[in-house]
């Protein structure tokens, strides 16, 4: 699912990609439990619902 919206840190309106964990599950958690999303751009990551940034995303939630 993908959606259009501002990104804080490129300036503008992007389309920004929804996200999964992969790692870090807690105890009876699936990876649907917690979307967040990606600026296509920038690679910023948010979750819409906090309005907080998830810094470090790939290296957390996918181990890259």
């Amino acid at each position: 699912m993908a959606i259009r919206k501002y990104c804080p840190k490129c300036n503008r309106n992007r389309l920004w990609h929804s996200a999964y964990k992969k790692r870090e599950l807690a105890l009876g958690e699936k990876p649907s439990d917690f979307r967040f999303f990606v600026c296509s751009k920038c690679n910023y990551a948010c979750d819409f619902k906090t309005g907080e940034e998830i810094k470090d995303w790939r290296k957390k939630y996918y181990g890259e």
